[in-house]
């Protein structure tokens, strides 16, 4: 089992640890877009003309007078006024028609071959033969010219000129267009839509290891149809125990947000109910927290986590229990297949369901995370002290199904039994000071999780929602100098604003890593002094001085990236030293 410096992870007797990568999940960049704009349903092409193509067409005016002497055949000279004639020579050459030869000198610039022969066809008109930059006969010699032009009549009509062609939109300008796009429905009413969730919901939960808080914002594509958010959480504490539950109905099922509901509630219920009786037995909490950290061999510590692990599971198939509850309370209402013109069935109250608990690993200043996952989302462990590779733990491994956006749900068969929960649990321990649990609104938009959960924490640093560590502030500029370029330095980088999908007049301006420090040695750079991150925060529209639940939610609800619309949901435990 491995081993290093952050803490290792072993794996219980009847829990099987899974580190696997969680498999790349493809979603069409269009598919952020308003449901109901077909134009934006189908990828949209900047046809850039050829170059050959359009040859026929010069742009330029050097490319005119080339172009036009070019075209004319030599047996029409005699009848073309754009032949250049030195005024000195304008008398000799009045009784006389021009040679071909003639011609062909006086070309203002060679011609391919290529061009000449696909502008053949295309004569240009006097008024294009007028711009060339050839010396005009003096007024009183005009009389002593040839034949002032070709006939208009044995002209044929010249094509329009194309338009120019329209320039590619910079990712910025295709995300504020859509987010013009998308329409602003409020919350149906209790009245007309039964189990009402509102707009937002956001929680606050101080603890003896650290705080909590979390909040839930509904999603853009619930908003433009007028539908209630699927999403819900949960958060609670035993003594030092943090507890945890995050859950994500099914977009595809109607009532799915009574499911997440009921699951998230109830596990964490059933969670803290178990964990109660187990201290029972121990004089002191010290006592009970001291086995996580001083089992040292793989026996020992699966007997120590054993409780834990079997009070995790139980609690997730309370969880299931309390969404068959709800199923079958709502059977019985009329009111329910009124709305889905058919009676209703357990699937159509679909969720995933995560939960995490964590403690205190002894007295070693360690923390022990156990969780189980069902469906997608992610719950991921952060060291933000430790050094940038070694500062994020996955804790969770999404389910997926035979295509895309497939996932598992907590209703679906077989999913709550003894083995199949035995390989969705997993566990942790080392130094921690983050948790995160989320639904996949959060997740995909940090994809691949694998690195992106560092990103997910400096954009909360960078727009003022989380404080770095005191141990990650970094050394300020021993000099002025040093401080002012600093300054300057981070001047450069500017919030980017979106219209608000509530109100198109409110325009929030956050940072986003991705756009000053898009690679991972960039953005390691800025994990080493995170004081760099909070100083940017002072650009963003989030209020320091805002409740962290309301600074989350408004984060939350205003962050911007391509092909993102679903419910966000956001909890973060954070977990004080020593605690």
């Amino acid at each position: 089992m491995e081993q290093d410096q952050t803490g290792y992870q072993i794996p219980i007797r009847t829990t099987k640890v899974i580190m696997n990568d969680v498999r790349q999940r493809h979603v069409d960049v269009h598919a952020a877009m308003p449901p109901d704009v077909t134009l934006l349903k189908t990828r949209t092409f900047v046809i850039v003309p050829d170059v050959q193509e359009t040859a026929a067409i010069p742009s330029k005016k050097a490319d005119v007078q080339a172009v036009s002497v070019a075209s004319v055949k030599p047996a029409e000279t005699q009848e073309v006024a754009a032949a250049p004639v030195k005024p000195a020579d304008v008398q000799a050459t009045a009784a006389a028609p021009v040679k071909p030869l003639e011609v062909q000198e006086t070309a203002a610039a060679p011609v391919k071959t290529i061009e000449a022969q696909k502008v053949a066809a295309a004569p240009v008109k006097p008024a294009e033969a007028q711009e060339m930059p050839v010396p005009s006969p003096k007024p009183a010699e005009a009389p002593a010219m040839p034949a002032a032009s070709v006939e208009p009549a044995a002209s044929p009509a010249q094509p329009p000129a194309p338009e120019p062609a329209p320039q590619p939109l910079s990712d910025d300008d295709v995300l504020r267009h859509t987010a013009m796009l998308w329409q602003y429905k409020p919350v149906p009413d209790e009245s007309v839509e039964p189990d009402r969730k509102t707009e937002t919901y956001a929680m606050q939960l101080k603890t003896s290891s650290g705080e909590m808080y979390g909040a839930r914002v509904r999603g853009k594509k619930h908003k433009h149809e007028g539908t209630n958010s699927d999403d819900w959480f949960a958060i609670d504490a035993l003594g030092r125990i943090q507890l945890i539950a995050v859950a994500d109905g099914a977009g595809s099922k109607h009532f799915s947000r009574v499911g997440a509901y009921a699951a998230s509630e109830q596990a964490v219920k059933s969670l803290k109910e178990k964990l109660a009786e187990l201290p029972a037995s121990c004089d002191t909490p010290e006592a009970f927290f001291a086995p996580f950290g001083e089992a040292t061999d793989r026996v020992a510590f699966q007997t120590s986590v054993q409780p834990l692990v079997q009070a995790l599971q139980q609690a997730m198939r309370d969880a299931r229990a309390a969404v068959e509850d709800a199923y079958k309370a709502r059977a019985k209402q009329p009111r329910y297949a009124e709305i889905l013109h058919r009676d209703l069935t357990l699937a159509d109250f679909s969720s995933t369901l995560l939960v995490a608990l964590a403690l205190p690993a002894g007295t070693t200043g360690d923390t022990l995370v156990l969780s189980c996952q069902i469906g997608d989302g992610m719950i991921a462990a952060i060291d933000a002290t430790a050094p940038f590779d070694k500062a994020q733990r996955l804790l969770g491994k999404p389910d997926s199904g035979e295509y895309v956006g497939e996932t598992e749900f907590l209703v679906s068969d077989r999913v709550t039994e003894m083995a199949a929960l035995q390989n969705r649990t997993m566990l942790y321990r080392g130094h921690v000071t983050h948790i995160f649990a989320m639904t996949d609104g959060v997740a995909d938009d940090y994809f691949p999780n694998e690195k992106e959960m560092r990103r997910l924490y400096c954009d909360l640093l960078a727009n003022g929602v989380l404080l770095p560590p005191k141990d990650m502030l970094g050394a300020e500029p021993s000099t002025f100098e040093g401080a002012l370029e600093e300054r300057r330095s981070l001047r450069k980088i500017k919030p980017v604003a979106f219209p608000w999908v509530n109100d198109k007049t409110v325009e929030v301006a956050l940072h986003y890593t991705r756009r000053f420090a898009p690679t991972e040695d960039a953005l390691a750079s800025y994990w080493t002094d995170q004081r760099k991150l909070a100083m940017l925060s002072a650009d963003a529209d989030i209020a320091p001085d805002d409740p962290i639940q309301q600074r989350i939610a408004k984060w939350l609800d205003n962050y911007t990236v391509r092909s993102s619309a679903d419910d966000r949901t956001l909890v973060v435990a954070v977990r004080e030293a020593g605690a």
